[in-house]
């Protein structure tokens, strides 16, 4: 051709047929083995491997006929598409009939001149051979010529066999997919079939067809799997894979193309299902014959190797499954181009394995990029285009960037809606994950209603039993546990939960995911027991399936460690837990993924529980660092770090620094979630205490009684949060010594608790104490000795005694006691508190240091001063080491210790202490705080025992008339200083004084036993 003029190439282009690619490759000489080696095949096999769609793709792409020929580039690239992934392509192979008819069209003259040529030569022929035949002397060659003529016939008619078998075999074919598709028609069938009634009427009649033809019988079962897997019945299209591939290997063999595609498909069907177990080895073996049959770069070869890199990466072998992953791209990218559409969706799985593993940026650009080149050369609404989309925006979206996430993934649905309609299941997965991304951001009523739109659509269009549908419900009851909606949620759950196990298995992934988050909503809702069963269940499951260190073997782990805290005070059990997730955790995702922060979060919230608040700290801010530097700063993350480290800073008693820290908080999650989202409402209620605790108390109530408002509008009088929101309101009106607006309050959400969780549950306890508390401020021990005795007479039946209101209880009950002057069985009580505690919480916890604390005192009212100096010291000591020396705690301990030393004589050290705790008062306590003047009460009694009686005389009046203005005269703090103030003016010679005071005294016990009686 390089040889010829313009006009003879133009005659070529126009009549000259090129030659098939398997052909050419065939006869390049020493060419078609550096091809060959290049390919990794042999020489000989090389030209088998381009016949067929490659042959076809290309004489249509070259096709002299403009109709017979590729519209578009458009069209050329798609048939490409369909070939690589192993879909019949529209260039098919053209009859014998219409090359024959095309020749004759093209070549009228040439064709009758060769007619008539041939009938010579063949008259002619046959005389030749009559004399040759005679020729005694050319027998034998005539034999062979005969032989090689028979056997050329042998080849002809074979070859005449296989086309006519593979043409009967695409007749019955058509005939059955048109008898098929003829069911479709509403006047036959009914407006309303559906996909799945098709498919199932076309697989129950392929079981009694084709018995005498088990490859059209497997290639039909092929299809129909492949189509039952498309809507999204994969348990339906196991089964039809399963059938056919057991023909296959029995017909055709292992190594069979067409059982090697069954195989893949297969692969791919039992991932959807999630039994990850039974597609690997599969998988491994398919990539094997693969790579055998077709070489190490054919299409089969490279979705085989993508298939296994997906088990591999759900199983959280996360560096073999990118390893293998980057090297399907990198092929790809080689042969067909960085723009193909196969090679954009290698690009996409490369990605999500790199967001999996942490590396977000490196994830995120690959992302961007293949959406850039989709959208060039495919267009904006192609399915790969639109795959690429609902990536990117989740991705987006997970990385708190959903000002750009959440419009990306909203225009998705909106394009399949118009592209595919709203009943086909790549609309109903993106609307699903739009809803899961707006619950994540606090948007629970936008994120129910799509969630609610899908599972009416899925329904209607799939069926009530579809797995879409289930998916649907699953979302639904997330919304509603989000929303704290928990008795609604549960049903929900379960329902989920039981069809899974029913359609899926005991140990499919989505099953165990089921049962997981069915774990933490009992757990949520007191019933602790089930929680832990499931837990247990679900972690065993998922050890064996996915490994000790899969990310969702470490989730379930650390769920197990949560419940054995909470339901068995086993915290030093949990402690390892917790610590061996996050290492495992940072381990294989990194320090900076969001799972390795979620495990650290988990840590530092047990060791603050702990009170190890040293580390606890440390463990929050390193939270919020890597919240700040994964999430934008606006995420519902970083607010919920924040929180954490307020609480932190609020148990060292560090106040002004928590204020700004929780303020952020509640602010940001306002911004995000809306002034009556749970999670604001709980921040306002934070930020109350920290403000209560700086004496801001008008702001401090104000968010108190607005928490409650909000609580109480969105789930009413007794759910569980406002019953909650109520304790909180009560507790603070109490520690304002405003018992009567408290008492009211906190019996109204008894009630509710007795009415919502009964007797014996936690939330009921917690509140129950509290009711205990007020009466015994209101000097009414005897109802709260009985209100606590029953409790925990209840409690012993149904709850662990290691529980911390159990505890609490015990602790109170102790109180109530000593002030009955029933210090024995006072002392029986606060022990209990004490061990309990030490063994649950620790030495240095500070509630194990409160129950230590009042047992010393218990100690020293008992007269058993050794004891009791040895337990004041050591609360002191601790408190100083963990909270700090200006921790009110702290400043309680060295007054108790100081009066304790008092009343021993030792009035040096009680002096100093005295004085040194009062001083630190001022800088901790504002001028307000009623406590502030329990500490120059002490100070005064002090003074009192050193005879210096006006300095004692002016901190015990001050005392007076700030507990007296702020607690009442019957209050417990005031009636101490009114008889320090007696022991003063005893011991000062005032006998008169002394005796207004009894007087004074005697009229507030008056006074709170007729506010008894009245009650």
């Amino acid at each position: 051709m390089r040889e010829a003029g313009i006009e003879e190439i133009r005659r070529m282009i126009r009549e000259e047929e090129p030659p098939k690619p398997s052909t050419r490759a065939g006869n390049l000489g020493t060419a078609t083995t550096e091809l060959a080696a290049r390919r990794k095949a042999d020489p000989v096999t090389h030209p088998r491997l381009l016949r067929g769609d490659l042959d076809w793709i290309t004489m249509k792409a070259l096709e002299k006929d403009r109709e017979r020929r590729y519209g578009t580039a458009s069209e050329l690239a798609a048939d490409i598409a369909r070939h690589l992934d192993d879909e019949p392509v529209l260039a098919g192979a053209p009859s014998a009939a219409y090359r024959l008819k095309k020749f004759a069209r093209k070549h009228k003259a040439a064709v009758a001149a060769t007619v008539a040529v041939s009938a010579t030569l063949l008259l002619g022929l046959a005389a030749t051979l009559t004399m040759y035949f005679r020729a005694e002397a050319d027998r034998a060659e005539t034999e062979r010529a005969w032989q090689a003529l028979a056997e050329e016939h042998e080849k002809v008619l074979a070859a005449q066999g296989q086309v006519e078998k593979e043409a009967e075999k695409a007749r019955a074919i058509n005939k059955f997919l048109e008898r098929m598709l003829s069911s479709v028609d509403p006047k036959r069938a009914g407006p309303d079939m559906r996909v799945a009634e098709i498919l199932d009427g076309a697989a129950e009649t392929i079981a009694t067809e084709f018995a005498d033809q088990p490859e059209i019988k497997a290639s039909l079962r092929t299809t129909i799997g492949h189509t039952y897997s498309s809507v999204g019945l994969y348990a339906k299209a196991l089964l039809q894979l399963e059938q056919a591939l057991e023909i296959q290997r029995t017909v055709l063999g292992e190594d069979d193309p067409a059982t090697l595609r069954t195989k893949n498909h297969l692969v791919v069907t039992l991932m959807y299902l999630g039994d990850l177990r039974r597609a690997e080895p599969l998988a491994r073996q398919t990539l094997a014959e693969s790579r055998r049959v077709f070489g190490e770069e054919h299409s089969a070869t490279l979705a085989s190797r993508g298939n296994l890199a997906g088990i591999l990466g759900g199983q959280g072998n996360m560096a073999e499954a990118e390893r293998l992953t980057r090297e399907v791209m990198e092929t790809r990218k080689r042969i067909l181009g960085e723009e193909s559409p196969t090679t954009l969706l290698s690009v996409s799985q490369l990605a999500t394995r790199l967001l999996d593993m942490g590396r977000f940026d490196e994830g995120e650009a690959l992302l961007r990029m293949a959406l850039k080149v989709s959208r060039r050369t495919l267009g904006n609404e192609h399915p790969r285009t639109l795959w690429i989309m609902h990536n990117l925006a989740s991705a987006l979206c997970f990385l708190g960037k959903t000002e750009e996430g959440l419009p990306l993934l909203e225009r998705t649905v909106e394009v399949y809606r118009r592209r595919l309609g709203m009943e086909h299941p790549d609309t109903l997965l993106t609307v699903l994950k739009l809803s899961g991304h707006l619950r994540e951001q606090g948007r629970l009523a936008d994120a129910e209603a799509l969630a609610q739109k899908a599972l009416e659509t899925s329904r209607g269009a799939l069926g009530e039993r579809h797995p879409t549908t289930i998916d649907s419900l699953y979302e639904i009851s997330r919304c509603l546990y989000e929303s704290a909606k928990l008795a609604e949620a549960e049903p929900l759950a379960r329902e989920v939960l039981d069809f899974r196990r029913s359609t899926l298995g005991e140990e499919n992934l989505k099953t165990l995911k089921s049962m997981h988050s069915l774990a933490v909503l009992l757990s949520d809702m007191g019933d602790s027991e089930e929680a832990e069963r499931l837990c247990r269940k679900t972690l065993t499951a998922r050890r064996r399936i996915l490994g000790e260190e899969h990310h969702s073997t470490l989730e379930t782990r650390s769920l197990l460690g949560q419940i054995l805290m909470s339901r068995e005070g086993k915290t030093a059990e949990a402690e390892a837990i917790f610590r061996q997730t996050l290492e495992a955790t940072r381990r294989g995702l990194g320090d900076r993924h969001p799972r390795s922060i979620q495990a650290e979060r988990r840590l530092a919230r047990l060791l603050r529980g702990q009170g190890q608040l040293d580390e606890a700290e440390r463990l929050f801010r390193h939270v919020l660092k890597g919240a700040r530097e994964i999430y934008r700063k606006d995420h519902p993350e970083v607010f919920l770090s924040m929180h954490d480290l307020a609480w932190a800073l609020m148990d060292r008693g560090d106040y002004a620094k928590a204020e700004p820290v929780i303020r952020r908080a509640r602010d940001g999650r306002r911004r995000i979630f809306g002034d009556d989202h749970p999670h604001s409402l709980v921040s306002m209620a934070v930020l109350a205490l920290v403000l209560e605790k700086q004496n801001k108390l008008d702001e401090a109530e104000g968010l108190l009684r607005q928490s409650l408002a909000g609580i109480q509008k969105a789930f009413g009088d007794t759910h569980t949060g406002t019953l909650s929101a109520m304790n909180n309101l009560a507790g603070y009106l109490r520690r304002r010594g405003r018992l009567d607006e408290a008492e009211p309050l906190v019996r109204k959400a008894l009630e509710g608790a007795l009415s919502r969780h009964g007797e014996g549950h936690r939330k009921t306890l917690t509140i129950r104490n509290l009711v205990a508390t007020i009466a015994m401020d209101k000097g009414d021990f005897d109802e709260a000795e009985g209100l606590l005795r029953g409790a925990l007479e209840v409690s012993a039946l149904n709850q662990d005694a290691d529980l911390p209101e159990i505890l609490v209880t015990c602790h109170n009950l102790g109180a109530a006691l000593r002030e009955q002057g029933k210090l024995a069985e006072a002392e029986r009580f606060f022990r209990k508190a004490v061990e309990g505690r030490r063994r649950v919480l620790g030495e240095a916890h500070p509630h194990t240091l409160l129950s230590m604390n009042t047992l010393a005192l218990i100690l020293d009212d008992k007269s058993e001063f050794e004891e009791a100096e040895k337990l004041f010291r050591k609360v002191c000591q601790n408190r100083r080491r963990v909270l700090g020396e200006d921790h009110p705690d702290t400043l309680a301990s060295m007054r108790n210790l100081a009066l304790f030393l008092r009343d021993r004589g030792e009035l040096t050290e009680a002096e100093r202490l005295g004085r040194q705790a009062l001083q630190f008062t001022e800088n901790v306590l504002s001028e307000g705080d009623w406590r502030r003047a329990t500490f120059v009460s002490a100070y005064g009694a002090i003074l009192t025992k050193l005879k210096r009686y006006e300095e004692a005389q002016a901190h015990l009046l001050e005392a007076y008339d700030r507990l007296n203005d702020a607690r009442g005269a019957g209050h417990l703090t005031t009636r101490q200083t009114i008889e320090r103030l007696i022991k003063l003016y005893t011991a000062w010679g005032k006998p008169e004084k002394a005796e207004d005071y009894r007087k004074l005294l005697k009229e507030a016990a008056d006074s709170k036993q007729e506010a008894l009686k009245s009650n």
